[in-house]
């Protein structure tokens, strides 16, 4: 591993190894940042929290202890970026250590934010696939999230091969929310995600067990749109996204960006690029479940759509109906009805009769709970 000129900070473990963490910065997360480092005498990753990220996120060292716990645990999956061991904690700021190389991956905002994204449409199925078994085995081992951000989601375009770097803030659904007296104030996160539901956002409910699968159906929609389901005209007029609008947006009047009883928060032509050129490049069925996993009765009641496995048939039904063009090769998703154009030569496609909606992907009355 190639490391910079740079400071390094030499501390202890609690295994007892000697860690050496490079002060030059890989990545930022949503909380701390990934950096180069050296445990017991061989190159690793190591992410690490300074007494700044700490106080910002308000949950101080009980994402210390959090981590000392999840030493003594098997890694719910390989998704996951889960601790090697820990450094002792010094001057408020301490470090996990793993061997994930993250070199060759985009965090998922990094995506967002970019007009070249995904090497090929098995990127992207591969992805979200990899998303929705990442938060299957977590349910199953009694996890949820109580913070995430577009940050903490890294994804290898080429492959779609995807990793959740936030397990500090991965928390067992066995244990009691409210901690001991003395930590009370270090636990909960005093900043919401706009990726969790409503009742969140307003601060009625902290994020449980429920939470993860409205989590689960954002980032799932980001990948596939690579903008925020609920982000469009309502947040454009706001130039500064403070926690008062950021309530109001998310919050209060939450509302899908084509919502089909709404209008008022259609995506704006010039600044929601990716999500106008995507809005059309999967099939029906693909828009249908997620009109109805956030429509105004899901948002309002805040009813959440917890059947993992339809998500799970979703994607391999998707990944059925990926076609190459027969003159350049450039891949698709086939679409029922529709005269497609290839976007590299421009020669029309095949479009055959793709059913809207099957008993596996319905999402009427069966696969909710309350948020």
């Amino acid at each position: 591993r190639k490391t910079m000129d740079v400071g390094v900070t030499e501390l202890n473990s609690i295994k007892g190894k000697v860690l050496k963490v490079f002060h030059h910065t890989v990545a930022c997360l949503g909380v701390g940042s990934l950096r180069d480092g050296e445990y017991d005498g061989k190159p690793c990753l190591v992410k690490w929290f300074s007494k700044e990220d700490l106080i910002k996120i308000g949950c101080r060292m009980q994402l210390y202890r959090n981590l000392r716990d999840h030493l003594l645990q098997v890694t719910p999956g390989e998704q996951l970026l889960w601790p090697v061991d820990i450094s002792e904690v010094r001057d408020e700021a301490f470090g996990y250590v793993t061997y994930h190389d993250l070199s060759s991956y985009r965090s998922l905002a990094d995506i967002m934010e970019s007009t070249t994204n995904y090497e090929n449409c098995e990127a992207i199925v591969n992805a979200a696939s990899c998303l929705v078994s990442a938060f299957a085995k977590i349910r199953q081992r009694n996890y949820y999230f109580l913070h995430m951000t577009e940050e903490d989601i890294f994804i290898h375009p080429k492959s779609g091969r995807l990793m959740i770097t936030n397990v500090e803030f991965l928390r067992k659904k066995t244990e009691k929310i409210e901690p001991p007296s003395e930590e009370k104030e270090e636990w909960k996160p005093t900043v919401v995600s706009r990726l969790f539901p409503p009742v969140c956002i307003k601060k009625e409910r902290i994020p449980n067990e429920h939470s993860d699968y409205y989590l689960l159906s954002v980032l799932l929609f980001e990948i596939l749109y690579l903008n925020h389901p609920l982000e469009g005209h309502h947040a454009v007029m706001y130039p500064v996204m403070g926690e008062k609008e950021k309530t109001e947006v998310y919050g209060i009047r939450p509302c899908f960006v084509y919502d089909k009883t709404d209008s008022s928060n259609r995506p704006v032509r010039g600044i929601h690029i990716n999500m106008r050129i995507r809005r059309n490049m999967y099939p029906r069925y693909i828009q249908e479940i997620f009109s109805r996993v956030f429509s105004q009765k899901a948002l309002k009641k805040g009813l959440v759509y917890s059947a993992v496995e339809n998500w799970d048939r979703l994607f391999e039904r998707l990944r059925k109906h990926i076609a190459v063009c027969p003159y350049c090769g450039m891949d698709y998703f086939q679409q029922s009805g529709k005269h497609l154009i290839c976007r590299k030569c421009q020669k029309p496609l095949v479009s055959p009769e793709i059913e809207a909606c099957d008993s596996a992907e319905r999402t009427d009355d069966l696969g909710w709970t309350d948020g």
